[in-house]
């Protein structure tokens, strides 16, 4: 039996992953895109990579998008780095169409998923969250699995499905030592026979 104690709000663990520099919002995690540009789509993926919630790091993403020769793959990664600012800025209604976005022109990019599913979870819709995180995940590695794998277990856990969250949280502690947040949710939590 798995158990555990009362979360803190969604939105205080996700300032806690902040804080530890993973990209978190409201109790989800982000995942900044590289662009090959060197212009303002570049000025906007390192806003998104320091999840710089200040106004230029927007006005460049903003400026980036308005070039109408960018390039559809920077034009994609720049739609999924804008969601992670606006992410950071709770505004999840502006970050989950920026997602779909970077989806619809990049329909692989397994970081604009996490971004999406972020989103989806600040807007409490755990299920399509975890949904698209289900399709998503097999083909993610590196951090975004680690943040992909901490936002299904945050919505599994708001479904009150609390061995599969365990074992994200488990699974995303694992693959990074370092990610303090996963560990904070895991240290709530009692595993029983």
């Amino acid at each position: 039996m798995t158990t555990s104690a009362p979360r803190t709000s969604l939105l205080a663990a996700l300032a806690t992953a902040l804080v530890g520099g993973l990209f978190m919002f409201g109790g989800s995690a982000s995942a900044a895109t590289a662009v090959l540009g060197s212009g303002s789509e570049q000025a906007c993926f390192q806003a998104a990579e320091t999840d710089s919630p200040a106004h230029t790091a927007l006005a460049s993403c903003d400026a980036a998008l308005e070039n109408i020769a960018l390039p559809p793959a920077d034009r994609a990664a720049t739609y999924a780095n804008r969601s992670v600012i606006l992410l950071s800025r709770e505004q999840p209604a502006a970050a989950l169409a920026d997602a779909e976005m970077a989806l619809k022109l990049a329909p692989t990019m397994k970081a604009a998923v996490v971004n999406k599913a972020g989103a989806l979870m600040m807007l409490g819709r755990y299920a399509e969250a975890r949904a698209a995180l289900d399709d998503a995940l097999p083909g993610i590695e590196g951090a975004a699995l680690e943040r992909g794998l901490y936002n299904r277990a945050v919505a599994s856990e708001e479904l009150g499905d609390l061995k599969a969250a365990y074992r994200d949280y488990k699974r995303a502690a694992d693959l990074n030592p370092n990610f303090e947040a996963a560990h904070v949710e895991l240290a709530r939590f009692k595993v029983g026979k």
